[in-house]
């Protein structure tokens, strides 16, 4: 018998968000040489947005926080630029499905007004 495994699902990590489009915004992806799964934390980077990857801790506190967002659904893998829906404020989701949270990130978040409800 063949074992499938199914991957991230578009909007899996969501558990609720503002009524109409107000948790949804839409950004330019940059190229990338790798899949990307639902629910992957998106930093701002040049022209468009990239995964986040973690920051160096700051001891000070005195880099501004950066506005991240949350990739909707699964994007492939590509040379180009490409549009993604993203969740971007006022939503509910499940740590246990964001990719690339680290304690700096989930900061970020909740002052976008995302909470993040553990598993």
């Amino acid at each position: 018998m063949t074992i499938l495994t199914q991957g991230a699902r578009s909007a899996d990590f969501l558990l609720s968000e503002a009524g109409g489009q107000r948790s949804r915004g839409q950004v330019i992806l940059l190229a990338t040489t790798a899949a990307l799964a639902a629910g992957t934390i998106l930093a701002p980077s040049g022209s468009g947005y990239a995964p986040y990857e973690a920051a160096e801790p700051d001891p000070d506190n005195s880099v501004a926080p950066i506005e991240l967002k949350i990739l909707y659904n699964n994007k492939p893998a590509s040379e180009e630029e490409q549009l993604a829906a993203v969740i971007e404020r006022d939503a509910e989701v499940d740590r246990s499905l964001l990719i690339g949270l680290d304690e700096a990130a989930e900061a970020a978040l909740i002052v976008q007004g995302v909470i993040i409800r553990p598993a």
